[in-house]
């Protein structure tokens, strides 16, 4: 209703001066202005209230469907995805053994990119796979941590059986 604070604060110093123009009692003048001021910071409150993510749902992509989806997105469209859980369906690109900061594998994606993922047992599951490039694998339970030139980056996931 209202696009700035100042504004609603402007309205409500107006409605107090128009209240005290009248004949009214002071006790009257002031309950009046307490109501205006109450309905006045209601509708601000519910005008500014931060909106909720528009999806908190399970999605379900290939990683290279993903990559080229998130990769489009600008700015607070990436909230959408924040509280998502993904599963992903990809081909392997590349196995990196990380030594204590764990086992990562990365996943093809269109226009040299890829999907970087970090597993939520850091990788203990996977690597009993002994996964290799190209191999194929589904994921579930990742989240997005982020994306940089030519990665969108996923974390907490875990490997299907």
């Amino acid at each position: 209703m209202f696009k700035s604070k100042t504004f609603a604060v402007a309205l409500t110093l107006l409605a107090v001066a128009a209240a005290g123009c009248s004949k009214q009692s002071d006790e009257e003048r002031n309950k009046q202005a307490a109501a205006i001021a109450a309905s006045i910071g209601k509708a601000l409150d519910k005008a500014t209230a931060p909106k909720k993510a528009a999806s908190s749902k399970n999605l379900n992509r290939t990683a290279a469907a993903f990559y080229s989806e998130y990769m489009a997105v600008r700015g607070m469209q990436a909230m959408r995805y924040m509280n998502a859980k993904i599963a992903l369906d990809g081909t392997v690109r590349q196995v990196l053994d990380m030594g204590g900061a764990g086992y990562q594998i990365w996943l093809a994606a269109p226009d040299k990119g890829r999907v970087v993922i970090k597993f939520k047992d850091n990788g203990a599951h996977a690597k009993t796979k002994k996964l290799k490039r190209g191999d194929s694998v589904k994921l579930s339970g990742c989240s997005v941590s982020g994306k940089t030139t030519r990665a969108v980056h996923m974390s907490d996931c875990r490997l299907a059986s």
